[in-house]
């Protein structure tokens, strides 16, 4: 059963960044091939940490109180509790799994104490700030609003709307993330206004890719098929052909977003 997987890796694109800065590309203003995969290295060890910590048999009991409430996150005392410990743990499984990348990407010595907890403490912040970036009311809209049209996603102009606004706050949000990290590295990084400003570009553009790379299709297919099968997650083989189809086609994206960016952060000069 597949049927978590498209999302987990959505998911896993907005955290791609949260890996301190190269000091390479800070200093030296290229983008080795080498930061390229460590970047990458994170989005893969973000989305099986993702995937590994919620389990199909709870995504099981999910989508069926969802088809119970309408999409409305009214969920049982049981299934609360479990999806709260789970934001727990995701919050220390994410931690504990960019830690060592972390250091890598940034050329960092972890055997420096001093360095070690600043990088944790930014590893504390970067996560929590994604996490908390999640857009649950607004997710509670989609999930309602498909379920009111029976698995459809012809979204109204309101809720297209506010699936915009979401993504421009999670530009703000991605931006306070990069900012902690200027202020916690301070003697480490030597950027400049202008090579911060194109840091910005490059989050912003990161986000506009990821959110037009969502398979809207494949998720309204995935929630008719859930919806007709009575809430069971178990998808036919057709369907999950195309999940893994679809999944090799956005880490091709992942792959041709990362390598724009050093033609972003190194504009060619006339």
């Amino acid at each position: 059963m597949k049927v978590q997987t498209v999302l987990l890796l959505l998911v896993a694109g907005s955290c791609c960044l949260a890996t301190p800065l190269s000091r390479q590309v800070q200093t030296r203003r290229e983008i080795p091939q080498e930061t390229l995969d460590l970047v990458y290295d994170a989005f893969v060890t973000v989305f099986r940490t993702v995937q590994a910590t919620y389990p199909p048999e709870l995504l099981q009991q999910l989508a069926k109180e969802l088809l119970a409430t309408g999409g409305r996150f009214e969920f049982s005392e049981e299934l609360s509790a479990e999806l709260d410990g789970k934001a727990v743990e995701l919050r220390s499984n994410l931690k504990n799994a960019l830690e060592d990348i972390a250091f890598s990407a940034a050329g960092l010595d972890p055997s420096d104490e001093l360095v070690a907890d600043k990088v944790r403490d930014y590893l504390d912040y970067a996560v929590d700030v994604l996490i908390n970036s999640v857009p649950m009311d607004v997710l509670e809209n989609l999930v309602v609003e498909v379920l009111e049209k029976e698995g459809s996603f012809d979204f109204t102009p309101e809720l297209e709307a506010t699936l915009l606004e979401a993504l421009a706050d999670t530009k703000i949000q991605l931006r306070q993330i990069i900012d902690y990290e200027f202020e916690l590295f301070e003697e480490l990084i030597e950027l400049d206004d202008e090579m911060r400003a194109l840091i910005y570009q490059y989050i912003d553009y990161l986000a506009d890719e990821t959110y037009q790379a969502i398979p809207w299709k494949l998720l309204e297919d995935i929630v008719y098929e859930v919806i007709e099968n009575e809430g069971s997650i178990e998808l036919s083989d057709a369907l999950n052909e195309r999940i893994e189809e679809t999944l090799e086609l956005l880490r091709q994206k992942l792959r041709e977003v990362l390598e724009s960016l050093e033609s972003m952060l190194l504009p060619k000069k006339a």
